[in-house]
């Protein structure tokens, strides 16, 4: 009994972790007959010798391997010959029908790399067992198994480990919540099905995944997009129904977006569609380039939601109370008026819209569908509300009724001074203005679907900021104390309370963004 054969005894059912959840059991089995063990030798371009071990995935039963790109390397890594060719030697092992390693390197060659972290490479032969791929729908808690050689595949069985996806910083990935380690960099993230939705992409030296506590993955569509046109059903395919070809569903991706400030879609041999629906891109910029673009229903891509803005300004502060003044030395000194509210501030302006490049050879809509991009500037924020009033000053106190025991040279009571009147409110703060339309350049193929306006495209600049409301006047001022009676006579009256402040004017509203540019390349 050869090796193989007295491993798959000894193993048996415990093939799969026995942390692995019952329902993923059949997933890891059948991800493991199609995951890869991948090593790259070679002197790299400082002459030294270098050696890589990685993961991939078979995606096409005539030998198409979708990896990392990094585990292949750039030209530029690998030192080139007089002869031009790269010193650099690419091997594959590739699993039996049980999961299992075969002993032997096959050769392979590098088919075509991506511009993301992704590449194709291809072995000689046919009718490879491959895998199903499908596009990641719910970016957030999808449970998913990832799979991979961390030992260049010396143990013979594709290593697997659990979690759930999360939002990557990039829009073409996703994450997942388990361990990075060496060598499973290509591959795959599979869902419960078996399915592969997207490639283990981590490196050390890669500065936007400092932490390799979690997994990043390129999306599996990006693999898809480098695949050649075929008629080979047996491949992976992650189109859309009733478009013809293997169409990449791009809608996820417009729906979970990263930080980056462009968003690309480079599929120049393929055919894309989007879901109908409204997508916002929250200011950044858009790269579309597809053989063609097919829609089901009408379709909106907008820079800013209409509601968008940024905050407010900041509402100013209280007016100082009034002080006294006045006063004849038996009536009370009167309340002045409390000073008026500070100005609230301005409005933030409101962001410009990012570029849009749009290289569509074809649109495919259906009757009464259209394609509407709007790089609209984000409207400007609200003015602040200006500050209230000061309180009216109070109303001093009268004199007290004075007077000996037989109340002679007694003196008149004085009565309260009246209070102040409340400041008034501060003015409102000026809107601020609008972000300014971005620009908008479209293929000369598409110019007839303008004319029948199947196709909508326009840049307005962003609405001008309202002004803020004026601040409330302020309070008036309580009246002075009474002066005090004696045995000799009543006392005075307490003074009046002033009056309340007027309020504050609104400010004004901001200017308009400025209309952007729409052309044809």
């Amino acid at each position: 009994m050869n090796r193989r054969a007295v491993l798959l005894a000894l193993l048996g059912s415990f093939a799969v972790s026995p942390a692995a959840p019952q329902s993923f059991t059949k997933a890891i089995e059948l991800a493991r007959t199609y995951t890869v063990a991948i090593r790259v030798t070679g002197t790299a371009e400082n002459g030294g010798s270098d050696t890589r071990y990685g993961s991939g995935v078979i995606v096409r039963s005539s030998g198409f391997i979708a990896t990392a790109g990094h585990v292949i390397g750039a030209n530029s890594e690998w030192l080139q010959g007089s002869d031009g060719i790269l010193k650099r030697t690419i091997q594959v092992r590739i699993p039996d029908i049980h999961g299992y390693l075969e002993d032997q390197w096959r050769s392979a060659e590098l088919f075509k790399p991506g511009p993301s972290d992704v590449a194709i490479i291809k072995i000689n032969g046919a009718d490879f067992k491959r895998a199903d791929c499908r596009v990641l729908q719910e970016v957030r808690g999808t449970d998913i198994y990832r799979l991979g050689f961390p030992e260049g595949g010396q143990g013979g069985w594709a290593d697997e480990k659990g979690g759930k996806t999360a939002v990557s910083q990039l829009a073409q990935n996703f994450q997942g919540n388990m361990i990075s380690q060496k060598g499973m960099s290509g591959g795959p993230a599979v869902d419960v099905t078996g399915r592969v939705l997207g490639l283990s992409i981590n490196r050390e030296d890669d500065p936007r995944f400092p932490s390799q506590s979690f997994t990043e993955f390129v999306r599996i569509e990006e693999a898809a997009a480098l695949l050649p046109q075929s008629s080979d059903a047996a491949g992976c395919q992650v189109g859309s129904p009733g478009t013809g070809g293997d169409a990449v569903d791009i809608t996820p991706r417009l729906k979970s977006l990263g930080t980056e400030a462009t968003v690309i879609f480079n599929y120049p041999d393929q055919i894309v569609t989007i879901k109908p629906g409204e997508y916002v891109l929250d200011g950044r910029s858009l790269r579309l380039k597809a053989k063609k673009l097919a829609l089901d229903g009408t379709v909106l891509i907008r820079s800013f939601a209409p509601a968008s803005a940024p905050s407010a300004g900041q509402q100013g502060g209280p007016g100082n109370t009034g002080t006294q003044a006045g006063g004849d030395g038996q009536n009370g000194a009167r309340g002045l008026q409390g000073e008026v509210g500070a100005p609230g501030g301005d409005g933030r302006s409101g962001r410009a819209s990012g570029a849009y490049l749009i290289e569509v050879e074809e649109l495919a809509l259906a009757r009464d569908t259209k394609l509407q991009i709007v790089a609209d500037g984000e409207p400007g924020g609200k003015g602040g509300r200006g500050g209230v009033g000061g309180p009216g000053g109070a109303g001093g106190a009268g004199r007290n009724r004075g007077g000996n025991a037989f109340c002679g040279g007694a003196v008149s009571p004085g009565n309260g001074g009246p209070g102040g009147k409340g400041g008034i409110g501060g003015p409102g703060g000026r809107g601020g203005r609008g972000g300014d339309g971005g620009q908008i350049v479209y293929a000369a193929s598409l110019a007839d679907y303008l004319v029948d306006q199947r196709l909508v495209l326009s840049a307005p600049g962003g609405m001008a900021g309202v002004g803020g409301a004026g601040g409330p006047g302020g309070s008036g001022g309580p009246g002075g104390a009474a002066g005090g009676g004696s045995h000799c006579g009543g006392g005075g009256d307490t003074g009046p309370v002033g009056a309340a402040g007027d309020a504050g004017i609104s400010g004004s509203a901001g200017a308009l963004g400025l209309y952007g540019d729409v052309r044809g390349l």
